[in-house]
């Protein structure tokens, strides 16, 4: 019995999509401007440290990121939003979808660590956990969205490279600084 409740309890947060209300992000239809990649890439190659807030990262995303659903699964799911959470030493990527017109969510919580391997610096990027809608997963089940994560990657080529001129990263609670090298 207690199983059965268990699963009861979990299916409903699974369909619950996570709150959205505490993110930071310019209203939807809003205009965004500002070039944070070129802003970013000048001051590491100068030699500063560069601070981002939650709101501009989000906004910068929803200026690259054009994703739309597989092809045949337009029919009923419509791609909304991909946003970033930044917490105290990690950060929330937030995959927003209509689904049937109900709002859905999944998410990767990742941890960013750049470390000095020989003589190149690397930015590891590590899964901690995640969840699907309001239900907390490990870090095992975030693998079920492993392809849209390395699809985000795979876009953010650009911004990738930034980070492999990095001394440092220090994400705490809505904001992101990329430190360079010392």
């Amino acid at each position: 019995m207690l199983f059965v409740m268990a699963l009861a309890v979990s299916t409903v947060l699974i369909f619950m999509p996570q709150s959205l209300e505490d993110i930071d992000r310019s209203a939807e239809g809003g205009s965004v401007s500002g070039n944070l990649l070129e802003e970013a890439n000048q001051a590491i190659l100068s030699g500063r440290s560069f601070k981002c807030s939650e709101k501009e990262l989000n906004d910068h995303l929803r200026r690259v990121i054009d994703a739309r659903e597989a092809s045949g699964f337009e029919i009923f799911a419509e791609f909304k939003n991909l946003l970033v959470k930044l917490n105290e030493n990690s950060i929330e990527i937030i995959f927003e979808r209509k689904v049937l017109g109900i709002v859905s969510t999944v998410s990767a919580q990742l941890s960013l660590k750049v470390f000095t391997e020989g003589t190149s610096r690397m930015t590891e990027v590590k899964v901690i956990g995640g969840r699907f809608g309001s239900f907390p997963v490990t870090r095992n089940f975030v693998g079920l969205i492993r392809k849209a994560l390395m699809n985000v990657g795979n876009v953010l080529v650009p911004e990738k490279e930034v980070l492999s001129h990095l001394g440092g990263i220090t994400v705490s609670d809505g904001w992101l600084i990329l430190k360079p090298h010392a």
